[in-house]
Parts: C-alpha cells; sequence; structure tokens
C-alpha cells in the first residue's frame, strides 16, 4: 500500500509540469493571436482579390450590349450623351429581332413606326449618324445638342421629326442593370475596346460583343457574365 500511494504522488509530481506548462502556452496563443490579427487579413486579401479577376456578373443581355456599344462608340470618337443613345438604339433593334425570332414579339404590321428606322439617310445628311457594326443610327438635334433618335414605336414624335434618347435615363437603365458592378464592368469594357483599332473596332464591335455575351438562359432570364471573357476579347 506504502508503494502504490509513493507511485500516485510520483505521477502527479510528473503530471503537474505538463499542466503549468499547457496552461502557459494556451496563454502565450492567445497573446499571439491577439497581437497577430494583422497578419492573418494578408491571405484574406488576397482571396477577395483572385475573386474580382473571377468575378461573374448575374445581367440580362440587353444591358451588358447597350454597355458595350456605349464603350465602343466613346472610343470612336462619340460624346458619353450620343454613346449611351445610340447603344440603346442597338440593343432595342437586337431586342425587337429577338423577341420575334422567338415569337415572343408580334411581327410589324405595314404601318407600324417600326418602318421608319429602314428610311435611308437623306443627303447631306451624313453627319447626323452614327454607324458601328453594320447599324446606322440617326441623330436627332435637341437644345443640349445631337441625340440619338428614338425609333422605338412608343416614342412620341412631332410634326417636325423624330423624339431624342434621354442619356440620363438609359445612365439610370445601365445602373440599375449592373448596380455596383457597374464601374468595374465598365472599366474592363474600355481596356479591351482600347485594345482594337478604330476600324476593327467599327466593323466588329458586335462579333467581339457576342464573344462575351451572357449565355441565353431564356427571354428576359439573366445570365453569368464573366469578365475574364470580356478581356480574352481583347486579343
Amino acid at each position: 500500500m506504502a508503494k502504490k500511494a509513493v507511485e500516485k504522488k510520483a505521477a502527479r509530481m510528473v503530471k503537474l509540469p505538463a499542466i503549468e506548462k499547457n496552461s502557459g502556452g494556451s496563454k502565450k496563443q492567445a497573446k499571439a493571436s491577439k497581437g497577430g490579427a494583422s497578419k492573418t487579413i494578408l491571405p484574406l486579401a488576397a482571396a477577395a482579390s483572385k475573386a474580382t479577376v473571377e468575378q461573374v456578373v448575374m445581367v440580362n443581355r440587353a444591358p451588358v450590349l447597350t454597355l458595350w456599344m456605349a464603350v465602343c462608340l466613346e472610343r470612336l470618337g462619340a460624346s458619353r450623351d450620343v454613346a449611351v443613345g445610340a447603344a440603346k438604339v442597338i440593343a432595342q433593334r437586337c431586342a425587337v429581332a429577338k423577341g420575334r425570332a422567338l415569337g415572343v414579339l408580334p411581327a410589324p404590321s405595314a404601318s407600324s413606326a417600326e418602318g421608319v428606322r429602314e428610311r435611308p439617310v437623306a443627303a447631306g445628311a451624313a453627319e447626323d449618324v452614327v454607324r458601328i457594326a453594320g447599324q446606322t443610327i440617326q441623330l436627332v438635334p435637341t437644345p443640349s445638342g445631337l441625340r440619338a433618335a428614338d425609333m422605338s414605336a412608343s416614342s412620341r414624335r412631332s410634326a417636325a421629326g423624330l423624339a431624342a434618347i434621354d442619356p440620363s435615363k438609359v445612365e439610370a437603365y445601365l445602373r440599375s442593370s449592373f448596380k455596383d458592378d457597374l464601374d468595374t464592368v465598365e472599366g474592363v469594357m474600355k481596356k479591351t475596346a482600347r485594345a482594337h483599332g478604330e476600324e476593327d473596332l467599327r466593323k466588329n464591335a458586335m462579333h467581339l460583343y457576342e464573344r462575351f455575351r451572357p449565355a441565353w438562359a431564356g427571354w428576359g432570364v439573366k445570365g453569368k457574365l464573366h469578365l475574364a471573357e470580356i478581356r480574352a476579347a481583347s486579343r
């Protein structure tokens, strides 16, 4: 019995330093954790940067085409107000053509106002149009300068001519569609547009768009816009 008591006492004496060591180690770890908090931010920041590079934006095709054409027209020398208005016209035309092909939108009647857009531009009025990707967009004078003509059937026309697209409404449409991603997406698009010569861009803007546009997911359904694919279109 005396021998067992001695062994138990010896065991406690052996374990005691280990307990003290663990306790001290935990305190040191806690201090290190507090003191080293800033060090753990670095890998998190790196991960966030990678996510930005590989960003995917959920958005409809129409605003993607509108923004891209606006960027291209600015690259070709158009003012921002003319560029966004003309880009909106192009996107509307493409949306109508797609809707009719799907049977979602009816074919135009002979008296439809949309027939106006097939009207040839009057001689001597070449400076009142913009051309890109095989599209010709008519411009109309306003108190603020030339603006893209609103060719939609719902636009109000005066006896003197066509109504103009309000560029501020197009800007609001883009902001509503892309939300906080607008500036990022537009910045990437601008870099891609600058990578192409002016004539190449004027001729192939639509083909370049087709390289990165969201995959078709259904009428009015948002798709994935990959920023990496916009960058790839610069080559």
